[in-house]
């Protein structure tokens, strides 16, 4: 936690922030007895030049990438290089933990000032309460330092690039929208303390429903952009794996599901006001327990997305630990301060319906977070199989909901019975819009499900394999460039229809990063996941004598030709060999992973190293298994191939839920963002 040139911003705009969250605290106390203008002046102030700052120092690390002369820089190292194109350059900014930390406390800050300079500045409680937002992701700045220069930094060093897996449009806007989701959905909380301080349960849900309405599309869009990414790019046949990072944005998203639902019971029928109280805190609770389980390394050895921890797991429990301790007692010490009479629910009624449906949510969070906990107590991970038996029931209880609210009215006050029938307007086709994407969503995912799923292996040259209605043939495998090949595959339909489906492997430093063919249609998704290219092996090893080690040559098969291994680099998956075709003198080639070496039409790859402690003789013997192409010697691959029933109908649905929450919140939110900020009607 060094100051230098580069983060002293952080420092200053932490600072300032502090600063600024005391002044509020005392406006929040003390503008009871006597109004303190110069006090609200300078409070709004200090958070303005905060935020001022930290876009700074966003637009700072940014202006490093970009230069592409700061790979001193350990943050610029790990996640930029020369070779990546501006776009990913551009998002290399928030592609790791210190940058995308750094963008989210920016987007946090901005909201803030929506907030505090809007038509009615919000109230000191309300903006204390984001400014100790701002200060706790500062804090973790300086801990998790996005400047924090490269140890053992050599001149001339560049970077590694980007990660291959996120060099895609999708997971170029997927992070940043998760982030604003995130932000937005503080709001709620923040409203939701300041009405438990004020004594004031009923006025807080005017401005809360457009900013919760805000951040729930925000968050879907950022869930549903994740979920065509990993369908897409990671090759593995699905969108959804139930990894625990992924668990950690989706129990938010549904307390936020609820919590939407709440203010609109409370804001036109006068229902759920402690209820929404408690989700709003909730919801964001569980978006700083998502930080942590994402950011603090407990999740490492059981999710592919989580972050390693930089020394930020103290700092990250002990936030949690203050918000929850200072929410319940709260709501502890306020709770008969916010009872508000309301008359009994009718059964039949949209009243009965939205609440039944907002448990049915708050319980499906409960699982989700039980299952995504776990890993922390009992050491191992939940199969995915849990969470799908467990969905399974929430998912239809959700979709009969949606259909009874349709023809079934509100409660009608001092009557026992509610009013029937479709009653469509255009104040709340949002809502109608999105409720028929979840069923939309709901189908496509029980349909797609349904499809089947096979390993196919080929032989170049070989005979045509029939796998799920289609034939297969394999053309070959390819390189192009020095890190990138591809297999060639022909697929024939059930109708005849002959057309070619190649399938792609970059290897880099990073490991391989396998691209999957995808054939759409009204039927549903042809989805063939890249598998291992089989060649012919070959294995030169040396091994150890009483006089050292001795290498034996090792013959290609079918020729004269053979390879003899003369030295490996085993932290660079590297191996060097003579290369003897039986004429002339040997030639060295140097064979590494991702670069092959091509000689006399042969192209040898790299597969991975052997050793054998004992060997013949009771000899210890090391080399490296290498691939053999060319020649006309066999080729093999394996493919998944898998079919997805009418999965366009879970995409569809998905941008009706975008789509239909946009429209809600152009009609409620309309004034809403930027008005009437103060936790009153």
């Amino acid at each position: 936690m060094k100051i230098t040139p580069d983060n002293f911003p952080i420092y200053i705009a932490l600072a300032c922030a502090l600063t600024s969250f005391v002044a509020y605290c005392v406006l929040s106390i003390g503008q009871r007895r006597r109004p303190m203008v110069r006090l609200a002046v300078w409070s709004r102030g200090l958070y303005c030049a905060s935020v001022i700052v930290v876009a700074y120092a966003v637009m700072y690390l940014l202006q490093q990438i970009l230069s592409d002369a700061r790979y001193d820089i350990a943050y610029i190292n790990d996640y930029s290089g020369p070779a990546d194109a501006l776009i990913y350059k551009i998002s290399s900014l928030w592609a790791g933990q210190e940058g995308s930390l750094l963008l989210w406390a920016f987007l946090a800050g901005l909201i803030g000032l929506v907030l505090a300079y809007g038509k009615r500045s919000a109230s000191p409680a309300v903006m204390a309460f984001l400014v100790s937002v701002q200060s706790f992701f500062l804090i973790l700045l300086i801990k998790s330092d996005p400047f924090r220069a490269l140890a053992d930094y050599q001149p001339g060093t560049v970077g590694l690039g980007l990660n291959p897996l996120l060099k895609n449009p999708w997971m170029v806007i997927h992070p940043p929208v998760i982030f604003l989701g995130y932000a937005a959905l503080c709001v709620p909380a923040a409203c939701a303390v300041a009405a438990l301080i004020n004594g004031d349960p009923k006025g807080w849900a005017k401005t809360c429903l457009p900013w919760t309405l805000f951040g729930w599309v925000s968050l879907s869009a950022g869930i549903v952009l994740g979920m065509v990414w990993s369908y897409e790019v990671l090759g593995w046949g699905g969108y959804w794996g139930w990894d625990p990072v992924e668990n950690a944005s989706l129990v938010p998203w549904l307390t936020g599901t609820a919590l939407l639902h709440g203010l609109l019971l409370q804001r036109y029928r006068g229902r759920a006001t402690r209820g929404n109280i408690i989700l709003a805190i909730a919801t964001f609770l569980l978006i700083i327990y998502a930080t942590f389980l994402t950011r603090s390394g407990v999740l490492s050895n059981y999710s592919v997305h989580s972050f390693a921890d930089l020394g930020a797991y103290g700092i990250l429990l002990a936030f949690l630990l203050a918000y929850t301790i200072l929410c319940i007692g709260l709501l502890a010490a306020r709770w008969k301060a916010i009872a508000v009479r309301t008359p009994a629910i009718i059964p039949a009624s949209r009243d009965f319906i939205i609440s039944i449906g907002m448990i049915v949510l708050i319980l499906f969070a409960i699982v989700v977070l039980a299952g995504t906990s776990y890993p922390m107590f009992a050491k191992s991970g939940l199969a995915p199989s849990f969470y799908t038996k467990m969905s399974a029931p929430i998912a239809i209880a959700v979709v009969l909901l949606i259909g009874a609210s349709s023809f079934v009215g509100w409660s009608r006050r001092g009557k026992e019975r509610a009013t029937f029938g479709f009653r469509p307007s255009v104040h709340h086709v949002g809502a109608y819009i999105a409720h028929a994407g979840v069923v939309l969503m709901i189908a496509g995912v029980v349909l797609s499900s349904s499809g089947k799923s096979t390993s196919v292996t080929l032989s170049r040259g070989g005979r045509p394999k029939y796998a799920l209605g289609y034939r297969f043939n394999y053309a070959g495998t390819k390189r192009v460039g020095e890190t990138r090949e591809i297999t060639n595959l022909w697929i024939t339909t059930p109708r005849g229809i002959e057309r070619a489906a190649p399938l792609a492997v970059e290897y880099t430093q990073r490991g391989a990063v396998r691209s999957p063919f995808i054939k759409s249609s009204v039927a549903g998704d042809l989805y063939i996941s890249p598998g291992e290219a089989q060649g012919t092996e070959v294995i030169p090893v040396a091994s150890m004598t009483n006089r050292g080690w001795a290498a034996i040559p090792a013959k290609i098969p079918g020729t004269n030709a053979t390879l003899t291994l003369i030295g490996m680099q085993v932290e660079y998956h590297l191996v060097r060999l003579d290369y003897d075709s039986g004429v002339g003198q040997p030639v060295e080639i140097i064979v590494s992973r991702g670069k092959p070496a091509e000689i006399d039409g042969y192209i040898f790859t790299f597969q991975r190293f052997v050793s054998d402690p004992g060997g013949d003789a009771g000899m210890m013997s090391a080399g490296a298994q290498l691939g053999v192409g060319g020649h006309g010697l066999a080729e093999k691959v394996t493919v998944e191939v898998s079919t997805k029933p009418y999965i366009w109908l879970l995409w569809l649905g998905t941008i009706l839920i975008i789509l239909g929450g946009l429209s809600a919140l152009i009609v409620r939110g309309r004034n809403g963002l930027l008005s009437n900020s103060n936790g009153s009607d």
